[in-house]
């Protein structure tokens, strides 16, 4: 023999002076439901071992990536103000225009890759605060004081709005 689990639905039956008059009981192979239960239980295991792997992968990624985002962002900040002084001297010793056009672009080259790499940290920033949320642990806030008409002047702009709709932003 084997064991076989069973289930047992009964419906009972009471009199009108609430005394029990029968019983109805209904038994059934309850294997079924129970492999059912089992592979549920395996499948929701392997789910948050897996989760827990990426989240330790995308850890490991995104330090991997925030570091020499860092040494370049800290590069770039360097070399900007050594343009920033060669542009200065190169005022007081009157260079030619050539190399004055030259620092200029490369100032404004170093001033749009600074630009990238800061949104890139942004964005680093972003997907772990999400990546700390989603595993439940506090995120460290810090206050800052901002300008709302400033703020709200900066989204206004930022939103099409069709030719045929009047919009006003009053405070």
């Amino acid at each position: 023999g084997r064991i076989v689990p069973l289930l047992i639905d009964s419906n009972v039956k009471y009199d009108e002076y609430g005394k029990f008059a029968h019983t109805r009981c209904f038994i059934r192979d309850d294997t079924g439901r129970k492999i059912h239960e089992a592979k549920a239980r395996l499948l929701l295991e392997e789910t948050k071992r897996s989760l827990k792997m990426l989240d330790n992968f995308m850890s490991r990624s995104l330090h991997h990536v925030r570091t020499p985002i860092h040494i370049l962002q800290s590069s770039v900040d360097l070399m900007q103000e050594n343009f920033v002084t060669m542009k200065r001297l190169a005022a007081k010793e009157k260079v030619s225009s050539d190399l004055q056009q030259a620092i200029e672009e490369n100032e404004t080259l170093l001033e749009n890759a600074g630009e990238h790499i800061r949104k890139s940290v942004e964005m680093i920033d972003d997907i772990t605060d999400l990546a700390k949320l989603d595993q439940q642990q506090e995120l460290k806030l810090t206050k800052e004081l901002v300008e709302l008409r400033t703020l709200g002047q900066d989204v206004f702009g930022l939103v099409d709005i069709p030719d045929d709709v009047e919009a006003a932003l009053e405070f």
